[in-house]
């Protein structure tokens, strides 16, 4: 391999950054808490119990999928809900309005449909801080929405996809996606345990780490950590303690 370039082909003798786990973005960005709808925009040909992607109608936006929970009289929707609202980060706004894309069912009821155009409103986002499990190098184009983001920009495919694993801690109702490289890690305090995920996907927990210790190894997440000692740090203190080398 070259070590002469950008710096992700350097060797890893020397890192170029260190950031706290709780410096580190959180697992959600912009994820969606809370929508409201329109009656008089709930289209047709929608089947109760299926799945549909809603893609926002204004500046460029995260597709996201709803599951439609009922219809009137000829398939217009009547009730929706976002699936993976704690899992799916988005890049939307409050404010954006989502047109449900009709689909056929296979056996469905309905044959033909009309799209519920301008069906759904983002009434409320949040932003989370970092928790373990979470991505140490996120998936996804942090922007804020404006005119100038081309309608046919997607930025959760703006990576190569070979650079993308996907994991999922234990406990963790959420499948999450890394982005490879991962990162080298520093150690701030005595470790009983160390659970992450390497970048090949895989968990593995490594046990007794003392204070001080560098870590030459590629991992997308830290799952969880165990202090040691008589008074050990809490979970949320070792987010200080454990640094990620970049």
């Amino acid at each position: 391999m070259s070590v002469i370039g950008i710096t992700h082909k350097q060797p890893r003798v020397f890192a170029h950054d260190a950031i706290a786990l709780e410096d580190l973005p959180g697992c959600l960005y912009r994820g969606i808490v809370s929508i409201d709808t329109q009656a008089q925009n709930n289209g047709a040909g929608f089947e109760p119990g299926e799945s549909y992607q809603a893609v926002s109608t204004g500046a460029a936006g995260t597709i996201i999928t709803v599951t439609v929970n009922a219809v009137n009289g000829t398939g217009g929707i009547t009730a929706v809900t976002v699936e993976n609202t704690n899992c799916q980060s988005t890049n939307l706004s409050v404010g954006d309005l989502l047109t449900v894309i009709w689909r056929p069912i296979n056996g469905g009821l309905y044959t033909e449909g009309v799209n519920a155009i301008d069906y759904i409103q983002i009434d409320e986002v949040q932003t989370t801080t970092w928790d373990y499990g979470c991505p140490i190098t996120p998936l996804g184009t942090r922007f804020p929405i404006t005119e100038n983001v081309p309608v046919t920009y997607n930025p959760m495919f703006a990576y190569k996809q070979k650079d993308v694993v996907k994991y999922q801690c234990d406990g963790d109702p959420c499948e999450r996606e890394g982005l490879a490289p991962g990162a080298a890690l520093y150690i701030g305090y005595d470790l009983t345990e160390l659970t992450v995920v390497m970048e090949s996907g895989k968990s593995v927990t490594w046990t007794n780490v003392p204070a001080g210790s560098f870590m030459p190894v590629s991992v997308l997440t830290v799952c969880n950590a165990t202090a040691a000692g008589p008074n050990p740090p809490t979970l949320s203190d070792l987010k200080r303690l454990i640094l990620c080398l970049f």
